[in-house]
């Protein structure tokens, strides 16, 4: 877990700045930020948005790259690909 969470900080700080400002918010604060931009997300149907909301809960890397992603239609095809593996 330690290992995971090193990772998931390394990537966050990696993450090119946005309005969001994800990189200045704890994990809890950056899954909120998700589901927030998720519950937007009109591309996906509102049981496709719940359950982002969970996989977000269970796998931060998850939202973390899904707030990264600007492009609307981009991060919705990479959270319906997510959506798929589970």
């Amino acid at each position: 877990m330690d290992v995971a969470d090193a990772l998931r900080n390394v990537a966050t700080s990696m993450a090119p700045s946005e309005s969001l400002s994800t990189d200045a918010l704890t994990t809890p604060q950056c899954c909120t930020a998700a589901i927030r931009v998720v519950t937007k997300d009109k591309n996906l149907t509102r049981e496709e948005q719940v359950r982002v909301m969970r996989l977000f809960w269970e796998d931060m890397a998850i939202a973390d790259s899904y707030l990264a992603i600007e492009d609307v239609e981009t991060h919705t095809a990479y959270i319906q690909a997510e959506l798929q593996d589970i």
